[in-house]
């Protein structure tokens, strides 16, 4: 089964908790293990706010059909 169609069964059955851990599991081992340090002065707290102000970071529920875009 694909990532698509994992995800598509997925909306179809939310409740099915084995399909969920097989999707968390499939995405996730693509992924790589960058963790990143807490905002701790306003300098951080600035670079934070520019980068996540940009019209291309956008966070998408992939649960959802809508986007919400980070201001």
């Amino acid at each position: 089964m694909t990532k698509a169609q994992l995800r598509a069964y997925l909306v179809a059955h939310p409740d099915d908790r084995e399909a969920f851990y097989a999707f968390v599991d499939r995405f996730t081992q693509d992924t790589s293990a960058q963790t990143f340090n807490p905002v701790r002065s306003p300098a951080d707290l600035a670079e934070l706010e520019q980068l996540t102000s940009s019209p291309t970071f956008r966070y998408r529920d992939s649960f959802r059909t809508s986007s919400i875009e980070l201001v």
